[in-house]
């Protein structure tokens, strides 16, 4: 699967282009826009991109748990070093590890939630500037359709293209066309 990315100034052509391509076999759940205004996605009636896609929070959620795992295990092994344990026991600092574990989780979701993903940051740029952006991810035999659809938009510019996201782990009824 590949994500296309297209810039246009008109936002109108790019809703055309988008009933056009629905009406072509592409899924709305395959088409993204790439517009940090909520007001665009009101007026327009456009399917939005996933919250989830747009920012780093997977990658966030993971670097708080290695991080977590380690202060954790830093913890167990000093608490073990220092004698502690022979005293109390490994339960309270198992208790103590393990909600370091889960606030670092917690923490990492956090920051991964407010940075912005790379990928998104040129289209951004674009989009403060009054322009409008797009994702379009679509399988190799829907190539064909993309690129007749966009031929007949003269204000649509392909701005990029690169991996897209797998839609079959997480979104039902995406499938691969024949």
């Amino acid at each position: 699967m590949k994500r296309f990315y297209f810039v246009s100034d008109n936002l109108s052509e790019l809703e055309a282009a988008e009933r056009e391509l629905e009406a072509s076999g592409i899924p709305h759940q395959q088409i993204h826009h790439l517009d940090a205004a909520e007001i665009f996605h009101e007026k327009q009636q456009m399917e939005h991109g996933a919250m989830w896609q747009q920012k780093e929070v997977v990658r966030g959620t993971l670097r708080g748990g290695l991080i977590g795992l380690v202060l954790s295990l830093l913890l167990l092994w000093l608490c073990w070093w220092g004698g502690a344990v022979e005293q109390l026991g490994w339960s309270p600092f198992l208790l103590i590890a393990l909600a370091v574990l889960v606030f670092s989780v917690w923490e990492g979701s956090f920051i991964g939630l407010k940075r912005v993903r790379t990928k998104f940051n040129a289209f951004l740029k674009v989009v403060r500037h009054g322009r409008h952006a797009i994702a379009v991810e679509i399988y190799g035999k829907q190539e064909a359709v993309l690129r007749r659809v966009t031929r007949t938009h003269a204000h649509i510019y392909l701005a990029g293209f690169g991996a897209a996201f797998n839609h079959r782990t997480l979104v039902p009824g995406i499938r691969e066309p024949d």
